[in-house]
């Protein structure tokens, strides 16, 4: 048994009829996937869809590439972290899946149901509106915190800190050394 704030995994499946439940018991942040699961945490979500003509580019591959390489080895302090978001705007999910590939690696995707999956909810028409545009980069903080009560983890203090669209923007802002107030 598990003492303290580290837990193990312990992950059950139940099989009632034809329906499947999963049932976790979260472990304690610091051992969540190996990361830091608790501080301040800086996101970079794209959006991108593989029908737009500017998102396949070799210009804009290159330039993502690039961008995200150079924010990955940014100094992001003691108590924050880069979490790398890409969110599929498309109906194919193997093309969303390929598209991201291009562009390097991310620790999060959000893939199908086109533009009403849950990043575009999130990042576009809802909680974060904006344009309805690709490609599209958001950049955020938030911080996470660890809750007793509910077992959980829960961002909290979220802001937007960049909001970039079209290749002119991002390109500028990573031209400028991608500054984030």
């Amino acid at each position: 048994m598990a003492t303290g704030r580290v837990a193990a995994i312990m992950g059950a499946l139940f099989l009632t009829g034809a329906a499947l439940k999963y049932v976790f018991v979260v472990p304690a942040p610091e051992v969540v996937a190996g990361r830091l699961a608790e501080g301040v945490e800086t996101q970079v979500i794209l959006l991108a869809s593989p029908s737009c003509g500017t998102c396949q580019s070799a210009e804009f591959v290159d330039l993502m590439r690039s961008l995200l390489t150079t924010l990955e080895h940014r100094e992001w302090g003691d108590t924050a972290h880069l979490s790398k978001v890409f969110v599929g705007l498309g109906s194919v999910v193997e093309e969303q899946l390929a598209l991201a590939h291009r562009y390097g690696r991310f620790d999060e995707l959000v893939l199908g149901h086109g533009w009403s999956n849950m990043g575009a909810m999130r990042y576009i028409w809802q909680d974060m509106p904006s344009e309805g545009a690709t490609p599209n980069l958001v950049v955020t903080r938030r911080t996470l915190a660890y809750n007793e009560h509910t077992r959980g983890i829960a961002p909290t203090d979220e802001v937007v800190l960049a909001r970039l669209i079209g290749i002119d923007e991002i390109r500028r802002w990573a031209s400028n050394g991608s500054p984030l107030p």
